[in-house]
């Protein structure tokens, strides 16, 4: 996203798409198949503490979740000359990556136990 000028479409539009059950389902039956997609959430669950079935559907969720959505609202703020919390699309993407550990490392309350 560094490289292209603004105002960038992607994100907003991706994450417009991500929200619409016909092609949610189109996207997420491609994006699993993807040959990075996959190593990556190999290499991600090989660095987790073992986690309930449930939970880890849940916070993968939530992965998507931030990931779209945080990318789409920089992109907005960009698009529109509003601040960002964040000087660069590195320092965003590490912010990012910052909070996604903490969400998949966060403990898993006693209910969610096995």
């Amino acid at each position: 996203m560094a490289t292209l000028d603004s105002p960038t479409w992607f994100a907003r539009f991706a994450s417009q798409v991500m929200t619409e059950p016909s092609l949610r389902a189109i996207v997420i039956e491609e994006t699993q198949a993807s040959p990075s997609l996959m190593r990556i959430r190999d290499g991600r669950n090989r660095c987790l503490p073992e986690l309930p079935a449930e939970v880890q559907a849940e916070r993968g969720d939530m992965t998507r979740q931030l990931m779209m959505h945080m990318v789409a609202e920089r992109e907005r703020a960009l698009a529109e000359g509003t601040p960002t919390p964040r000087a660069g699309w590195h320092d965003a993407a590490t912010g990012l990556a910052d909070a996604l550990v903490g969400l998949w490392l966060a403990p898993v309350s006693e209910k969610d136990k096995p």
